[in-house]
């Protein structure tokens, strides 16, 4: 069992932040935590890209449309911005990952019209509705 002190210590001096959140996680399943620690020292430990761009990244990824997580959201631009981020950057930022959640709504929508139709149409003719099976 790994020593859940030295994890949590550890993740505050990687990351520079603790929650009550992370706190639960590391209760529940110091394993999994000890992992993701490894893995995310490796990929922001060792890498070629400057540390403000890999808070970008995570902040891009934590204001998504599928995501919105608001606590992570702070927590990178508090980082981003301990590591040089202007306002404008972090506003760039934000407004590329609304586009990019905006693309997959739009791809979700245009996909649930055409099932609705296909469903519409079926009901009209007295079918019962099950999945069509398209030959290949």
């Amino acid at each position: 069992m790994p020593d859940t002190a030295a994890l949590k210590n550890g993740f505050e001096l990687f990351h520079g932040f603790w929650s009550n959140a992370l706190a639960l996680a590391l209760h529940e399943s110091p394993d999994l935590f000890n992992d993701y620690l490894v893995t995310a020292k490796v990929a922001l430990e060792f890498g070629h890209l400057e540390r403000k761009l890999c808070d970008f990244v995570m902040l891009a990824a934590s204001a998504s449309v599928t995501h919105l997580n608001r606590e992570a959201i702070t927590l990178h631009i508090e980082g981003a911005t301990r590591h040089g981020a202007t306002r404008e950057e972090i506003l760039e930022v934000l407004q590329i990952a609304s586009v990019l959640g905006i693309h997959c709504l739009h791809g979700r929508c245009a996909n649930f019209l055409r099932r609705t139709r296909r469903c519409q149409n079926i009901a009209r003719r007295g079918v019962p509705a099950r999945p069509s099976i398209r030959a290949r």
